[in-house]
């Protein structure tokens, strides 16, 4: 399996953990740890040095895992992680298995908050010395929209949309939820 297709059952299993919860949560997962966790739980022999790092060892998944990685819903009184699912893969099952308990060993810290309808990069490009082009694709992931289909933009604050936005300093009403 690549790993486009590993990062498109990830995306699927965000949408499917997002699509009846209201709210998303971290966990004291330390981000250090998380990325040593993914770079380390690749079998023997599927993550080797490619040029001068490990081939799965970028700076655009670094930055996603520390910053997404430890992202978590409560469905039914259960911790459900973004790594919570069948990878359908000998190289990516061991990863999102370990992936999966580091941050469900962790507690609960806060709320999931962002402005951002995006996390990752989606892919970039690599010109070789021959003049090929790589596309190298990384994690990336879609957050789900508060007026997408099946998810009204007008809910009540007992529905609110699973990814709390973040109020912007420009919004008139900020001022009067900032503390003091």
């Amino acid at each position: 399996m690549i790993f486009y297709e590993f990062r498109k059952l990830l995306q699927k299993h965000f949408e499917h953990m997002t699509s009846d919860t209201a709210h998303l949560f971290t966990t004291n997962t330390d981000p250090d740890t998380l990325w040593d966790t993914y770079l380390d739980s690749f079998p023997r022999g599927t993550n080797e040095i490619y040029r001068e790092r490990r081939h799965y060892d970028c700076a655009c998944c670094r930055a996603f895992l520390r910053q997404f990685g430890n992202v978590v819903a409560i469905k039914d009184n259960e911790i459900v992680s973004i790594w919570d699912f069948d990878a359908q893969s000998d190289t990516f099952q061991p990863v999102v298995d370990a992936l999966s308990a580091l941050v469900k060993a962790n507690s609960v810290k806060d709320y999931f908050a962002t402005k951002r309808s995006t996390f990752g990069t989606d892919e970039n490009h690599e010109a070789a010395e021959d003049g090929d082009v790589r596309t190298w694709h990384h994690f990336h992931l879609n957050l789900p929209s508060t007026s997408s289909p099946g998810r009204p933009s007008q809910r009540p604050p007992s529905q609110a949309p699973c990814v709390t936005r973040a109020p912007s300093c420009k919004d008139p009403s900020w001022k009067s939820r900032a503390k003091p």
